[in-house]
């Protein structure tokens, strides 16, 4: 249900960053393209209607393929496309995805590189790539109104700083995102603070990280949900910024 909502959203975006779900155990913010209302009830109907129209999913930290297989055996028109850094991981999830079914097996794309490198244009062809499949899909259905195919940037428990390269290129490029964050303090070396200006938010981050992956109930909470808040008006607001400077 929630990708569908992100979908039917999603080609209202154009170029904005506008559509994302973050999630830490609950879902503690959601963020739509203005005169969208994402809590309009949606009947099963409607959610296989957008399911089953092309896309493409990019899965950040992949793993054995869990959340990857699902949609696509789900969205049986997805383009689903997998990164993980450990070769081990995405050769289980080539290998279970040919022991479901063949046809899933044919829409899935491997890549073994550091989440940063696939959203870097100066040493990756993913962005490429990316373009032409969209193409294609464009040719292959009116699903989107004569607008490009959606990217939807999906992770499952991305670890640390895994979630704010989902999170910052998703905002960069105005794809929609689906994240369900893990712990706060891995991966520091992901976070580009110094391109948001954000040198505020890093210490107050930093600050509050150990907080968030105690096990104090009445703690843990509200400063998991504080931190996913301070992510996600950073690279929004940062996001609408660059618009206005256009």
């Amino acid at each position: 249900d929630l990708l569908a909502r992100t979908l039917r959203c999603a080609p209202e975006m154009q170029r904005s960053f506008r559509v994302f779900a973050l999630t830490s155990r609950v879902v503690v913010r959601r963020h739509w393209h203005k005169g969208v209302d994402p809590k309009a009830e949606m009947s099963f109907d409607e959610v296989t209607e957008y399911c089953s129209s092309p896309f493409l999913c990019l899965d950040v930290g992949c793993g054995r393929g869990d959340l990857a297989l699902n949609i696509a055996t789900i969205c049986r028109n997805a383009e689903v496309h997998v990164c993980d850094l450990n070769q081990p991981s995405l050769d289980a999830c080539r290998t279970r995805a040919e022991e479901l079914n063949i046809s899933i097996a044919h829409r899935m794309h491997y890549y073994n590189v550091a989440a940063q490198e696939l959203f870097d244009p100066r040493s990756s062809t993913f962005l490429d790539e990316v373009a032409r499949r969209r193409q294609a899909l464009d040719a292959q259905s009116a699903s989107w109104s004569n607008r490009e195919a959606p990217v939807v940037v999906v992770g499952l428990h991305a670890c640390g700083g895994l979630s704010d390269v989902i999170m910052q290129n998703g905002a960069r490029l105005g794809w929609p995102f689906i994240c369900c964050t893990c712990c706060f303090a891995s991966h520091p070396h992901l976070r580009d603070w110094e391109a948001h200006q954000a040198g505020h938010v890093q210490e107050m981050y930093e600050d509050l990280a150990p907080l968030a992956e105690n096990n104090y109930a009445d703690i843990q909470p509200a400063t998991m949900h504080l931190l996913n808040s301070l992510r996600a008006e950073l690279y929004s607001s940062r996001t609408a910024r660059n618009e206005n400077d256009e």
